[in-house]
């Protein structure tokens, strides 16, 4: 069941008898028909519901993103200042514990993957830009999710 019944039970053609041409018609009670482009826009009531959903999900995830960068870049400093509170050469504990290096990368890595969500979540006007985003959603939840399944595996 779509969201929109009205709008799609509306056939395109219906409105000036020809697929090629849609002007901006009258759909229902609720609002209208727009064409930009190759793109039908509508003002219906459930249209901007859901671009306000979208809208504040996008910036829910920027403030997440800005809250790992920070935690992230904090971690990375304080390993650079303090490398000793760090296990480095444990034992079982993964490749980013093996050296200096290898934790420094790790920590670089993570902070570029949030300034990669900062920007994904952002930038909402760029051609594929909420499929970027969903990626970078679901790999982070994955991530953190196959984290937890190691800690409770392991027990580290």
């Amino acid at each position: 069941m779509p969201a929109c019944p009205e709008l799609m039970s509306t056939p395109v053609c219906a409105f000036a008898g020809s697929p090629r041409y849609l002007p901006a018609a009258r759909v229902g009670s609720h609002g209208t028909i727009h064409v930009h482009g190759n793109r039908i826009r509508s003002s219906e009531p459930c249209y901007e519901n859901k671009m306000k959903i979208r809208l504040a999900l996008r910036i829910l995830w920027g403030l997440c993103c800005l809250l790992l960068l920070l935690v992230n870049t904090g971690d990375y400093v304080q390993f650079t200042k303090h490398p000793e509170l760090y296990p480095i050469g444990g034992e079982g504990l993964g490749w980013a514990y093996e050296s200096h290096e290898n934790y420094a990368l790790a920590c670089l890595l993570a902070i570029v993957w949030d300034i990669i969500g900062i920007i994904a979540s952002s930038c909402h006007r760029f051609r594929y830009s909420g499929k970027i985003l969903l990626i970078h959603a679901v790999l982070t939840l994955l991530m953190f999710l196959c984290l937890q399944i190691c800690m409770t595996i392991y027990g580290t």
